[in-house]
């Protein structure tokens, strides 16, 4: 594995994207099978990536929803008993995700947008070596790194503080 990202690494001739780097370092180590672990709010761009790859690979897509478990949403308020949230949302579900490309017997699995801690759950779940390709930042566009290089973003996180209860 080392040897083939070594190879990506130092091409010279051409500076790779990342999409084009996951395409020569799967092609390098010769898997056939590459899941997506994707956030439903990046379902398009999962898309988009699930078609492109699907040209050389057999691609599994698997959606951060899968396995449809309810939860109560903390932000619908108490219902009319005075018991709970009213409303309930479907959680995300690392480790369905994680179980359902390991019983494909993925090769390597690519992370979509997972959510911060999400992400660490379906790698520690996954048995395939597991990648970020894109990740989510709701207030960046999708450009984490964006953060780095802004005044702004980088006072409100010295400004901010730990909540109490952590």
């Amino acid at each position: 594995m080392l040897e083939v990202a070594r190879d990506i690494s130092c091409e010279e001739d051409r500076q790779l994207c990342r999409v084009a780097e996951l395409v020569y370092f799967c092609l390098g180590m010769k898997y056939d099978r590459i899941g997506i672990a994707y956030c439903i709010d990046l379902m398009e761009p999962a898309g988009v990536l699930a078609g492109l790859l699907r040209r050389f690979f057999d691609v599994f897509p698997v959606c951060c929803k899968v396995g449809g478990i309810r939860v109560a949403d903390p932000l619908a308020g108490e219902d009319e008993h005075g018991s709970g949230a009213s409303g309930s949302c479907v959680a995300c579900n690392p480790k369905g995700q994680a179980e359902i490309l390991n019983s494909l017997n993925t090769d390597i699995n690519i992370i979509v947008g997972l959510c911060m801690g999400i992400d660490c759950l379906f790698a520690q779940a996954s048995r395939a070596p597991v990648s970020t390709l894109f990740v989510k930042d709701k207030s960046l566009v999708n450009n984490p790194i964006g953060a780095i290089y802004s005044d702004y973003y980088l006072n409100e996180v010295t400004r901010t503080t730990a909540p109490e209860n952590v």
